[in-house]
């Protein structure tokens, strides 16, 4: 059996970008994630005297 030998040609061009579009850079992601993770968590947590430490 021959091997086809595959080419793939991509003529993209990308755009940046755009003005009215939403960014955030990566550090504020990350601090809104780990926010929004203590918020969830205190609200989970179940404040008991027997489970405390366990």
């Amino acid at each position: 059996m021959e091997a086809k030998e595959s080419t793939l040609k991509v003529n993209a061009q990308f755009e940046g970008i755009q003005q009215n579009q939403f960014y955030m850079p990566t550090w504020a992601l990350i601090s809104v994630l780990i926010v929004g993770f203590f918020v969830l968590k205190s609200f989970i947590y179940i404040k008991d005297a027997k489970r405390h430490g366990r």
